[in-house]
């Protein structure tokens, strides 16, 4: 398909085959990541708009993007007005255009695993006063009608040394599981991938600009843990790394874990965990604790090592700008 017009046109054929009404396109990844691998880039592909933030939604006869006020300039020069109109958040939300434009009885679809429960709360609200409905799918249909959609990246992860990071990732564990306990819970989902490269002390290099790894990780009250991660992308020096107190699966065996969970107390972040995390716990009846990521605030707090690390950084980072000032000058002269 090579016009944007083409992919919405497709879009809109496969709605219809699978008796859709409209769907909604986020631009994030199943951990509610701001930057995301190529394989998620479903609403760059969809509209053309490269910015970090946005989000779609198309309907039969009319199609909205909904940007922020640092990319108003933007998305009019990169999506087109013929077939999108603009919208401004937050002055105009998903939930509420929705509520306005979408038919009685439509059925609008959306990907479980790519919005919070808050977002699928307030978008059923707003769709059942108009006497419609939001429909969860179990397949994107954006990547049946995307041919040539990458593969997630297969890259290896990586061990950030204990000398790095400051404390081990036994510690960091043994932290969790006393805030379980304190919390009366006996697992948390780490889906954010920054909390679990801190976390394991690992890295990747899956998604543009930050160092982190696709996967999942439930922690355990007793201190073990569960990483989902795609099973080439873990060498001898990682599993070495992480030790037997991490039992690690493959990435897809993710949402089928969740089931195991039941009659557990498990905490979830609500912020940062999608929405299919929530149902399937919910199915599988566990009970659900809304808290936050266990690990985001002692990721916030730098011990002796990270600042140490953060001092280098900027000084390397300094070194590399003076260098570009002389080759610039340099470059200048030579002209």
């Amino acid at each position: 398909m090579s016009t944007y017009a083409d992919r919405l046109a497709a879009l809109r054929e496969e709605l219809a085959q699978r008796r859709l009404d409209g769907f909604v396109v986020p631009l994030t990844d199943e951990h509610m990541s701001e930057y995301v691998g190529a394989y998620a880039q479903r609403l760059a592909w969809l509209t053309g708009f490269q910015g970090s933030a946005g989000s779609a939604v198309v309907l039969p006869q009319e199609a909205a993007i909904f940007v922020d006020g640092r990319y108003t300039l933007q998305v009019r020069e990169q999506v087109s007005g013929d077939h999108w109109s603009y919208q401004s958040v937050p002055q105009t939300s998903i939930a509420d255009w929705l509520g306005a434009h979408a038919a009685s009885g439509a059925r609008i679809g959306y990907d479980p695993w790519l919005h919070t429960k808050a977002w699928v709360e307030a978008a059923t609200k707003a769709l059942k006063e108009k006497g419609a409905e939001l429909v969860a799918v179990e397949a994107n249909p954006i990547d049946a009608v995307w041919d040539d959609r990458p593969e997630p990246s297969t890259a290896r992860l990586v061990v950030q040394p204990d000398a790095l990071a400051g404390r081990s990732s036994a510690e960091k564990r043994a932290q969790i599981a006393d805030w379980l306990t304190g919390h009366k819970a006996d697992a948390a989902i780490l889906s954010a991938l920054d909390s679990i490269a801190w976390t394991f002390n690992v890295r990747g290099t899956d998604v543009d600009h930050t160092p982190v790894a696709l996967a999942y990780s439930v922690i355990n009250a007793d201190g073990t843990a569960d990483l989902f991660v795609a099973p080439g992308k873990i060498d001898e020096a990682v599993a070495q790394h992480l030790g037997n107190a991490v039992r690690v699966h493959p990435r897809d065996a993710f949402a089928g874990h969740l089931a195991s969970l039941a009659g557990q107390r498990v905490a979830a972040d609500p912020e940062r965990a999608v929405a299919a995390i929530f149902g399937a716990l919910g199915k599988a009846g566990a009970t659900v604790l809304e808290l936050r990521d266990p690990a985001v605030l002692p990721k916030a707090i730098k011990n002796d090592a990270e600042i140490a690390g953060t001092r280098a950084a900027h000084l390397r980072g300094a070194g590399a700008g003076d260098l570009r000032v002389v080759l610039d000058r340099l470059g200048q002269h030579c002209r």
